[in-house]
């Protein structure tokens, strides 16, 4: 996968690999499909620690936000609770996020 990505995609400038403004500016611009795997594989960013903080919840709501999205945090903490407890991923609940 990495292989792939790096094939279809130009090298990031220092600087443009965490530039939250930037991220929230292109996910608009992202066709259908590529915001649907950006907000999903920020979901999952989000929770992969067990935690789900304050400036993780933010970031979250400014990206459904500018994607155009209504504001529901509820996918990311049943994602969470289930990453926590070793429960199996519910595939249904990520293909709605995005």
């Amino acid at each position: 996968l990495l292989k792939e990505v790096v094939a279809r995609c130009a090298p990031a400038a220092a600087g443009e690999v965490d530039d939250v403004g930037e991220f929230l500016r292109s996910l608009a611009q992202l066709k259908t499909p590529e915001r649907q795997v950006a907000l999903r594989l920020l979901h999952v960013a989000t929770i992969v620690d067990g935690r789900l903080t304050a400036k993780e919840r933010q970031l979250l709501g400014e990206a459904l936000r500018a994607a155009g999205q209504v504001v529901d945090l509820a996918p990311a903490e049943r994602l969470r609770r289930a990453f926590v407890h070793g429960d199996a991923v519910d595939v249904e609940l990520l293909r709605r996020i995005g």
